[in-house]
């Protein structure tokens, strides 16, 4: 399909007019014609969840303790309302400053951290003392 000449023709063509303006949707175009390669992994909750609620303080933890078998996604909530929860994927992680810097990844008071992770990555967890946290596993 050749698209028009007039850029303001261009725009207008980029979209499907049902006579509602709040039906208005992007027209998409495809090549029957083009391979399709790579491999497509289903996500999400298929076979198993967990939640898990743990105690963290001034020495690296894994979250969680031990992995759900086949997890594929992560989240983590600091439960604590005035202390930070740092993050790392080593148990050398730091919640102490160094030049304004913590090795971890800072995950604020009340805060959550979410990320599609398998069970073969070990996420550690630290803090300046004892706070709670949750950990929310799918697999």
């Amino acid at each position: 399909m050749a698209l028009p000449g007039s850029i303001r023709d261009r725009e207008y063509n980029k979209f499907c007019d049902t006579g509602d303006p709040k039906e208005t949707a992007v027209r998409v175009c495809a090549d029957d014609n083009l391979p399709i390669t790579g491999t497509i992994n289903i996500s999400g909750l298929s076979k198993n969840g967990l939640n898990t609620t743990l105690t963290v303080g001034t020495n690296a933890v894994p979250l969680p303790a031990t992995a759900l078998v086949d997890r594929n996604a992560l989240s983590i909530r600091n439960l604590d309302t005035n202390i930070g929860l740092y993050i790392g994927f080593d148990t050398g992680v730091t919640a102490t400053q160094t030049n304004g810097t913590a090795s971890g990844w800072l995950i604020g008071p009340s805060e959550s951290y979410n990320v599609d992770i398998t069970n073969n990555i070990v996420v550690y967890g630290i803090a300046t003392q004892d706070i709670q946290v949750q950990v929310q596993e799918l697999a």
